[in-house]
Order: C-alpha cells, then sequence, then structure tokens
C-alpha cells in the first residue's frame, strides 16, 4: 500500500501524463555507468530518471528506494543525467504533520563508473537532501562527492487543515 502511495505521489507531483512511458528502461547500446539509489529515510523514497537533462523530460520511474533495499540501473554514461528523488514522512513528534520533500538535480556520469546517489529525509528539521558520490570505474574507489546542479528542492509541510499538493 506504501508502494503504491508513493507511486502516486510521484506521478502527481510530476504532473505525467497517463500515456507516459513510466517504467526506466536501461540503455541498450553506448557508454554506461551504474547508479546506485540509496536512502536513509523511514518508508519508501521514489527515484526518477529523466531521459532529457536540460528541461527535466522524458521521466520514468526507476522504483521505489528503501532502507536497505537499493535500487541500482545502468544509466548513458558522457552525458548529463537528471534524477528527482521524493518522499513522505510523518514527523516523530506530531503524527498529523506530513513532510513531503523532493530533490531533482543532475550531473556528468563517465562511462562504466558507479555512482551513489543518497538521499536524506529530516522530518523534524523539515528538510531532504541529496548526495552523489563516484566510485570510480567498477565502483572500487573510495566514494568521493560529486558535483552537482541542484534542479529543484521542495519541502512542503502538510498539517491537519493543509492542502496536499505543491
Amino acid at each position: 500500500m506504501r508502494n503504491k502511495t508513493l507511486v502516486l505521489l510521484v506521478l502527481s507531483a510530476l504532473g505525467l501524463s497517463a500515456c507516459a512511458n513510466l517504467k526506466y528502461e536501461e540503455p541498450t547500446s553506448g557508454p554506461t555507468a551504474t547508479l546506485i539509489f540509496k536512502t536513509d529515510a523511514i518508508g519508501p523514497v521514489g527515484a526518477i530518471l529523466y531521459r532529457q537533462a536540460a528541461d527535466c523530460s522524458g521521466a520514468q520511474y526507476a522504483g521505489a528506494v528503501q532502507a536497505g533495499k537499493d535500487v541500482r540501473v545502468r544509466v548513458p554514461a558522457d552525458r548529463e543525467l537528471a534524477t528527482h528523488m521524493t518522499s513522505s514522512s510523518t514527523s516523530a513528534y506530531d503524527t498529523r504533520i506530513r513532510t513531503l520533500c523532493e530533490v531533482v538535480v543532475s550531473f556528468l556520469p563517465a562511462k562504466d563508473n558507479v555512482y551513489q546517489v543518497m538521499y536524506s529525509l529530516y522530518p523534524d528539521q523539515r528538510k531532504c537532501s541529496v548526495l552523489v558520490r563516484g566510485f570510480g570505474v567498477g565502483g572500487n574507489g573510495r566514494g568521493e562527492p560529486v558535483e552537482v546542479n541542484r534542479r529543484i528542492k521542495r519541502t512542503k509541510i502538510i498539517g491537519e487543515d493543509s492542502a496536499h499538493c505543491f
């Protein structure tokens, strides 16, 4: 049920049409890199990849990421890639308050390199973040931070009398 709710949240946040191809399709040719989506958030986090990073179009759903359940995908290398992570969480101090948080970042993955996209949600501080780390060819590196372009970072607090949309 939570995954279904997350998918609906992601779709409404993106404003995708019913005819869009929502499931991410890995490239079948050309150079690739590997992305590993991770989170320490409680509950599922939606991972989206955009086919066109320049205008964040061509959104495709890569999967629901959960603590301890990563999502691994191959992506086109040597061209800018935009990724979007979004979640909804309840405050530990007041269960009537929910935090909706989404972050869109882009970066340039290199051929045969492995990247970790880590999403963290801090509902009681009403914020979230994404950190991209590069582990080099084959994933054997130390995990160096990757410079990203932040496209969107939105947080909305939803209380008892709040609207549920951005």
